[in-house]
């Protein structure tokens, strides 16, 4: 249109003119209804209840890792690292890094395939059910049951192989690895920072590496936890609808889902840095910062 008005007398040019406010409104409109779509997307998958539980989940890694040191932080070191947590890892900071990244992944008709399924009564029951996983009483309740969990499970091959295959669709195992390693790698910087006195301090480069050896033996154990708690979370779902899940997973929709998803929760965790440059007392939130907002 703007060529177009260069090209012709300035009577033919009005009607472009007069155009242009409709072509904006209408441009605004897309843009909202796509925002609107992204954060019921976020909303109705669970994405923001893992958000949000993000900052309680590390510090409860960080208060085990600190059963291990020889001398436990006096409150106040513990007040400022958490507060550093609770800065960088903000809900609001988090999420508004998700809906950002998943505006330039997920267009607007794969996320209405997307919502057909998480719409339907049972999506609705899924998700609040892995919702759930989130409680750490109910994750508590199901890592002492685990055993039990998966006995029983091993009663009944044809839920076993519906379980299996979910975990492999879903990526469940693969992503619990990385967000594994994430979360230790941030624990174990922030007991690095100089805060907390440690014997034989090893190097995070040397932290990283012991991790990735043992991730066969990692992966192991993680694919007992998601099993254990496909087990305690869809117990109530016949396995004619636990086919219909695995079905939408198994979908072009559903991988690009998975995979858009599980790739901007890795980016949020491998952003979230502790500056080990600026260590020691005067420590403020800062100090915990994205690495990068690509």
């Amino acid at each position: 249109a703007g060529l177009c008005c260069l090209n012709v007398p300035g009577a033919h040019a009005e009607p472009a003119v007069r155009t242009k406010p409709a072509a904006t409104a209408e441009r605004a409109a897309t843009a909202d209804a796509q925002s609107t779509q992204l954060r019921a997307l976020m909303e109705k998958s669970g994405i923001n209840v893992a958000l949000d539980a993000i900052p309680e989940n590390t510090k409860r890694s960080i208060d085990e890792a600190l059963k291990k040191t020889p001398k436990r932080p006096d409150v106040e070191q513990l007040r400022r690292l958490y507060v550093v947590i609770d800065t960088a890892y903000a809900p609001e900071k988090t999420k508004a890094m998700f809906f950002q990244r998943l505006s330039e992944k997920i267009p607007p008709e794969l996320g209405a395939k997307i919502l057909v399924f998480l719409d339907s009564p049972l999506g609705r029951r899924i998700v609040e059910q892995e919702k759930r996983w989130q409680d750490p009483k109910v994750f508590a309740q199901i890592q002492a049951n685990a055993a039990k969990l998966i006995a029983e499970l091993g009663s009944n091959t044809t839920r076993l192989a519906l379980y299996q295959s979910l975990d492999q669709a879903l990526e469940l195992t693969q992503n619990a690895v990385k967000n594994f390693i994430s979360t230790a790698m941030a624990v174990n910087a922030a007991l690095l920072s100089g805060q907390f006195e440690m014997q034989n301090r090893p190097t995070l480069a040397e932290i990283q590496k012991n991790l990735e050896s043992q991730q066969f033996a990692i992966a192991s154990a993680m694919s007992q936890t998601m099993l254990s708690s496909m087990a305690y979370a869809y117990r109530n779902l016949s396995e004619a609808e636990l086919n219909a899940y695995l079905q939408f997973a198994l979908s072009p929709e559903g991988k690009d889902f998975t995979r858009e998803s599980s790739a901007i929760l890795s980016q949020i965790h491998d952003e979230v840095r502790l500056r080990r440059g600026q260590a020691g007392p005067a420590r403020t939130a800062a100090d915990l910062s994205f690495s990068a907002s690509r």
